[in-house]
This record gives C-alpha cells, sequence and structure tokens, in this order.
C-alpha cells in the first residue's frame, strides 16, 4: 500500500513557505511605494516648474485618495509645508486593526526639485494594508491545507479500503473452496456411507434426501421416499416412541443411540440405533438421522445374554448344590424323626413345620434358577430397585470367594423403576462376576443404591446423560483398577483384559446393552490400584406399586367338596401327594401317570370330571393327542 507525504511535512514547508512570502512582500511593497513616492516629487516638482500650485495641490490629493494615504504634503527645507492633502477618514474596523497592531503607519519621505535644486520634500504617511492579503494568504492556505489533509486521508482510507477489500476476497475465496470441498465431502460421506442417513423437516417428518444406504435397506425407490412423510410410508412401527424421540430432540436439539424399530417395504421390522440432530434448511427446521442397523447384533446379544445366564447358573451350581444338600439332609433328618412312634403332638408339629420351611427354601431356590435361564423380551414391570438387591443377595454371595466381603448399602428412599427382573438380575451378576475377578486376593465388594437427580449442569460436567430423576446402582470393588485407555474400550463387545478361556469379553457390553434398554446410562470410575465403581443410572418412575391387599384378603382354606379331579403328573411321589390333599378335603381323584394315559383317562371320565390338574411336561404328551 502507497503512503501520501505526511501532514508534518505539508505544514512545515507551508510555513517556511509562507514566512518567506510575507518577508518577500513587505520589502517588495515598501520599495514600490518609495518609488511611487518619488514619482509624485517629480510630479509635484514639474508642477511648481509650470508655475501651478494649484494643480500639484490637486494631484496630491488625488494620489493621496487613490493609493489610500493617510496624509501627504510637501514641505519646504524650513519644514513648513505649502501644499497638503488628507484621505479618508479612518473606519472602524481600521480603528481596530491600527490598535491591535495588525495595520502600521510607514513614514515615506524624498526630496523635490526645482530648477534641479532641492526646494524642500514630500512626506507620506502610509497605511498599510498586507494583513488583508495575509489572510487570504493565510485563508486559501488553510484550504489548501486542508485540502491535502482531506486527500491524505482519503488517499490512506482508500489504500486501507483496498487492502482489506484484497484481504477479504481471499478469505472469501479461501472459504468457498473450503466451503466446496467440504460439501463435496459431505456429499460423498452421504451418498456412501453404510449407515442409513436422511434429512427431514421437523414439523411433518417430510423426506428431502436419503442416502443410498437407506433406499439399500429399506427396499424403497428414491422417488417413493423423497417428497413423503415417515409417517405415509409406516416406517416406525411404534409411533409413540418416535414422537418421545421427536420431543426430546426439540428440548434438547440432538439425541443419540436410542433403539427403535424401522419398518421396511416388505413388511419386515429391523433394529436400528438412531441418532439425530436438529439442522436449518432453507429457513425450515429439519432433522438429520443417522441409523444403523443392528438387528443381526441384536439377536447376537439375545443369544449371549441367554448362554450368559447358562454359564452364571452353572458357576452358581456349586453353591446350590450345597444349598439343596442342607435343604435335603433338614427334610430327611425330620422325616426320619417323625417316623418314629413316640412322638408327642407338640415336637411332631415342630418338626412338619422345619420340613415344610425347607420345602419352600427348595421352592425359591428352583425359581430362582429358572429365572436366570430364562431366555425371553424385555418385559417391563414395576419395581423396588432395593427389593431386588435384596433378594438377589444370596445368589450374589454364592458366585464369590470366602476372601472377599460383601456389603450392600441400600437407601432408605423407594426406588422404583420400569425394569425386566430377569435382565437387572443378569446385571447386577455380570457386575459381580468382573468384580470378583479384579480382586484374586481378596477384598470388599459393596453394591450400594441411591436417587439422583441430573440437571442440565451436571450432565455437562459429567459428559454424558439427559436431565432426569434416577435410581443410582454403583458396585464397587476394591481391586487392581483399571487404566484410562481400558476404560475407553470397557464396553465394547469381545474387549477384556483376563487371560485367554477366562472371559468371553461379552460381560461388560451386555450389561451396557440392557442398561440402555432401560433408557438408562451407566459409567465407571477407577483409576489404577485404587478400585473401581460401575454407576447404573435408571430412570426413576411416577408409577405407584400395584395393590395386592385385596389379593391377600381372598385367600382362604378350600371348604372341600365331592366333584372328580383328574390328577396327570409323572412323578410318583408327586403325583400321590396331590391325590392325598385332593381325597382330604372329599374330592374324587383319578390318576394319570403321563400324557396319553391322562387323555385316555379323561376320555373315560369326561362326563364327570370338573377339573384337571396337570403337569406341563410329561411323557408322551403328544400335541395331537392333548388335552384342551
Amino acid at each position: 500500500m502507497k503512503k501520501g507525504i505526511p501532514i508534518r511535512v505539508v505544514m512545515s514547508i507551508l510555513i517556511l513557505s509562507f514566512v518567506f512570502f510575507v518577508l518577500l512582500y513587505e520589502g517588495h511593497s515598501h520599495n514600490k511605494m518609495q518609488i511611487k513616492v518619488e514619482e509624485h516629487a517629480r510630479i509635484i516638482s514639474g508642477a511648481l516648474w509650470n508655475m501651478d500650485p494649484k494643480g500639484a495641490n490637486e494631484y496630491l490629493a488625488a494620489v493621496a485618495m487613490h493609493n489610500d494615504y493617510e496624509c501627504a504634503h510637501v514641505a519646504d527645507e524650513e519644514g513648513e509645508m505649502f501644499i497638503g492633502a488628507n484621505s479618508k477618514d479612518l473606519t472602524d474596523i481600521e480603528v481596530l486593526l491600527m490598535n491591535w497592531k495588525l495595520t502600521s503607519r510607514v513614514h515615506i519621505s524624498t526630496d523635490v526639485f526645482f530648477n534641479d535644486k532641492v526646494i524642500g520634500n514630500i512626506n507620506v504617511i502610509w497605511r498599510k494594508k498586507t494583513v488583508y492579503l495575509y489572510s487570504y494568504i493565510l485563508l486559501v492556505g488553510g484550504l489548501i491545507l486542508a485540502v491535502l489533509q482531506l486527500y491524505n486521508r482519503v488517499l490512506r482510507a482508500k489504500n486501507t479500503l483496498e487492502h482489506k477489500v484484497e484481504e477479504r476476497t481471499m478469505d472469501l475465496s479461501r472459504i468457498n473452496e473450503e466451503l466446496s470441498i467440504s460439501e463435496d465431502k459431505f456429499s460423498k460421506a452421504f451418498r456412501s456411507s453404510p449407515t442409513l442417513i436422511s434429512i427431514c423437516t421437523l414439523e411433518e417428518g417430510r423426506y428431502l434426501e436419503v442416502n443410498d444406504a437407506f433406499i439399500n435397506l429399506s427396499g424403497y425407490k428414491r422417488d417413493e421416499v423423497i417428497g413423503h412423510t415417515y409417517s405415509e410410508l409406516s416406517l416406525w412401527p411404534d409411533p409413540s416412541s418416535c414422537k418421545n424421540m421427536i420431543d426430546q430432540l426439540q428440548e434438547q436439539g440432538a439425541v443419540y443411540n436410542q433403539e427403535l424399530g424401522f419398518r421396511i417395504k416388505s413388511g419386515g421390522i429391523l433394529t436400528v440405533l438412531l441418532s439425530a440432530e436438529m439442522i436449518e434448511m432453507e429457513n425450515e427446521p429439519c432433522i438429520l438421522a443417522v441409523a444403523l442397523d443392528i438387528t443381526d447384533r441384536k439377536k447376537l446379544e439375545n443369544q449371549l445374554l441367554h448362554s450368559q445366564k447358562l454359564e452364571s447358573v452353572g458357576t452358581l451350581a456349586g453353591g446350590i448344590a450345597h444349598d439343596f444338600n442342607n435343604i435335603l439332609t433338614t427334610i430327611s433328618g425330620f422325616a426320619r424323626v417323625l417316623n418314629k412312634d413316640n412322638i408327642d403332638e407338640k415336637s411332631r408339629k415342630r418338626y412338619i413345620n422345619q420340613i415344610l420351611k425347607a420345602s419352600n427354601n427348595a421352592t425359591n431356590l428352583a425359581g430362582s434358577l429358572l429365572t436366570f435361564s430364562r431366555n425371553q423380551k424385555i418385559n417391563l414391570q414395576f419395581a423396588n430397585l432395593n427389593e431386588i438387591i435384596k433378594k438377589q443377595g444370596t445368589f450374589l454371595t454364592r458366585m464369590i470367594r470366602e476372601d472377599i466381603e460383601f456389603r450392600t448399602i441400600l437407601s432408605e428412599d423407594d426406588l422404583n423403576v420400569m425394569v425386566d427382573y430377569g435382565q437387572i438380575e443378569q446385571v447386577l451378576m455380570n457386575l459381580v462376576t468382573n468384580a470378583r475377578d479384579a480382586m484374586p486376593e481378596g477384598g470388599v465388594l459393596t453394591i450400594q443404591t441411591a436417587s439422583a437427580t441430573l440437571d442440565s449442569e451436571t450432565v455437562k460436567s459429567l459428559g454424558y446423560g439427559t436431565p432426569g430423576s434416577y435410581a443410582l446402582v454403583s458396585v464397587s470393588d476394591t481391586g487392581s483398577g483399571i487404566e484410562n485407555k481400558t476404560k475407553e474400550k470397557i464396553f465394547e463387545p469381545f474387549f477384556t483384559t483376563k487371560e485367554v478361556n477366562r472371559g468371553t469379553g461379552l460381560g461388560l457390553s451386555i450389561v451396557y446393552g440392557i442398561v440402555k434398554q432401560h433408557n438408562g446410562f451407566i459409567n465407571v470410575n477407577s483409576s489404577p490400584g485404587e478400585g473401581s465403581t460401575f454407576m447404573i443410572y435408571l430412570p426413576l418412575t411416577k408409577h405407584r406399586a400395584p395393590d395386592t391387599s385385596t389379593h391377600e384378603s381372598e385367600i382362604s382354606v378350600p371348604v372341600g367338596g365331592t366333584e372328580t379331579i383328574l390328577v396327570a403328573e409323572d412323578d410318583e411321589m408327586v403325583r400321590d401327594l396331590i391325590i392325598s390333599v385332593v381325597e382330604e378335603f372329599g374330592y374324587r381323584a383319578i390318576s394319570a401317570k403321563d400324557g396319553e394315559d391322562a387323555v385316555n383317562k379323561f376320555m373315560e371320565n369326561k362326563d364327570s370330571i370338573q377339573l384337571i390338574i396337570s403337569d406341563v411336561i410329561m411323557p408322551k404328551n403328544k400335541r395331537q393327542g392333548g388335552i384342551r
């Protein structure tokens, strides 16, 4: 950028030029006036030579008026004036300027000759008016200076503007180039991404663009999707889940990893993991959604979950066998004592109660085993999380060694949640197993519950979660701890730090999947050598616990009867027990040892049988010949 002449230099040059001009003009004007006065003297001398004193006097008056002399007179050698003239009186401005010393009087004198002889002199008092000229010069100089300064500023502003325009043009060119590259990259990534990507309007859900993966997986053609809404295409089999996702998206601006059903054109329903964000296109709010097909993964997870449950049952077998042995010992022992003849009534009842108590324990133990081995879809039910942990306590202690101390610290508040009992029990078992393996030399394992409320600021500081009220379950151990690089992958499928054949690497990934299915989240706090704490957040529910008081009040002792009951049971001891109880209350019992026998007995007595008590699984229980 070119720079103009500095204004200080210009001002210095103008001031010096002005001073030089003033000095030059002062000398020039004084010399000029001296010449004029000498010319007046010659003219007056000529008039006197021609004996025309009147003409000399008129001439002197005329030149005094014309040259703005204050006064002019001709005096003889002795100083006596014989010709004189005065100019007009001073104006107020001239008096003011004279008082301020802005104008001055200059006395000019020269000799008057007559016949080459000096006969006197002419004296002129001249009022200098050069101040007016200086003012004009100053004014013009100031104007020139202002113009130069303005020009200099305009020039600098022009150069600055040109420089900024040039920089802005370069920036815009670079931005446009980067934007073009970015758009090209996005377009390629959008089209070629293996995940489903779509853009639709927020208000109607009308699709504006979808990628190739969306078209290939859904089975629709592009023109069958673009311009249509997801409601028209019936893409979401569960509209309520879709609406909840949209509401959450509007409230938070983004949703991540939401499991939803996705109906394809053929009618099949896939499971997708969907994330979405709010964007704006042509001043209209839209949704950018990315979905990953996890149908196969979910099937594999369900299979692995069932496999792990069975594996857990195997792990528990040693402890359970010990419990069953104790129960059988109790039953057989008290039964042998009852078989004696000399037992009084009080002792007999006490022994019978002990046998019944042991039987109930065996029933509960068997029921728990069935729960662990059950393979079923998620079935959300109302539950108090504290109660689940209490019921699981005995089984969890069977999974750890004697050198590990097991503690539970449960919240005094009811932590009411909607959960699948079996899956939450699986979560606890997996975390307890993981904690046990982290303490090869023993330690303390603690399960703690509490209520937690997360606001937006807390979620932001934690870096995970969604604002709301949660039931918090913490599973802590005093083991070896986890390194940071391991924590980053700890919930990934098949990732494990255990030795070969000591773990599948699926335990924590299954925990993560179950927690996500319950709309919760999980995190781990750990440092090497300081143990680990797994924290599970499950949304608290406002539903109330079901009222069972009426059902309890309806339970009563059977009054008995005379009707006929068919008892079908392949186990002889169980069958005999049921028949004994039925006949004790007056009913007539018909015994069947398997499915085929039950069908035959029913066909023979179908007119008299009012009730059938049957085992579900029996030999010879063919479906086509079953009782309906």
